[in-house]
């Protein structure tokens, strides 16, 4: 009995070795035949570029599109969209539409109603009720002189319109803010530092850490811009507003944006950039 209990003890360490035997074999191999894992810590995997989109309104001041940049990072804009400066004119092209086909149509066209109904208007009237000389207009802007704003513009040396960028180090700042007062805010920044943006694809870097904002140049009433016209109008337009205090029918609103409430649309600007 006891000579048949070692005979059965030893076969199983014989079959215990054999088995470590075999799986130190077949790892070997393993290893061999596999390829050696390069990744070390400092290796990281291909960023997916991320794409968002931004709308950029006519109407408002800085607008923070809400990503972050780190300075020296590459982002792709693409803008679209159509904006128009003169809310005004839009409606006076309209009123003189319809006259200018009668009057260069050929006579017995139209019903001596009709004829009366639109009576021409006078082109020779150049007060702002008659005038239409501005178009709509997309993220390169509209070269257009006005009677006494074009010193007022963020960038006097761009458009009208035009889709402007910057990057922003701090957020603390609202769309109804006075622009020249924001820049001064986020350490002195200037106004040549807006980037206009008017390509299908324009590449942007950013220069510093801090947020993608957006902004059209547009005429600005205030007492921090660089411009004497534009300070002085600044000041003569709190004094219009103080002369209106009580008066439930007549309100200035934002004095620095004032130029910017007859304007309409929005440019639609797709952001691609990588973390």
């Amino acid at each position: 009995m006891e000579k048949t209990y070692k005979i059965i003890v030893s076969v199983l360490v014989i079959l215990l070795v054999c088995s470590i035997l075999l799986l130190a074999n077949m790892l070997m191999m393993t290893s061999q035949s596999s390829p050696k894992n390069t990744f070390n810590s400092s290796s990281t995997p291909n960023d997916q570029p991320i794409e968002t989109y931004m709308t950029v309104d006519a109407t408002a001041g800085f607008q923070n599109s809400g990503i972050f940049l780190k300075q020296g990072q590459r982002v792709v804009l693409e803008p679209e969209g159509r904006i128009h400066l003169a809310v005004a004119q839009i409606y006076n092209r309209a009123e003189y539409i319809k006259p200018l086909i009668i009057k260069h149509s050929p006579s017995g066209t139209f019903a001596e109603n009709i004829q009366r109904q639109y009576s021409q208007l006078d082109l020779d009237d150049k007060s702002d009720k008659n005038i239409f000389n501005r178009n709509w207009m997309g993220p390169e802007g509209e070269s257009v002189d006005s009677d006494f704003l074009n010193d007022c513009k963020l960038r006097t040396d761009l458009n009208w319109g035009t889709l402007l960028a910057i990057v922003m180090p701090k957020d603390n700042f609202s769309s109804q803010t006075d622009p020249f007062e924001v820049l001064k805010n986020q350490g002195e920044l200037q106004t040549g530092q807006l980037l206009h943006v008017f390509k299908k694809k324009e590449d942007f870097v950013a220069d510093r850490d801090g947020w993608l904002t957006f902004i059209i140049n547009e005429a600005v009433n205030s007492q921090y811009s660089p411009s004497e016209k534009s300070r002085v109008y600044y000041e003569a337009l709190k004094k219009a507003e103080q002369s209106l205090s009580g008066d439930y029918y007549h309100k200035i609103g934002s004095v620095p944006l004032v130029w910017f409430s007859d304007n309409v649309g929005a440019f639609r600007v797709k952001v691609t950039y990588s973390k």
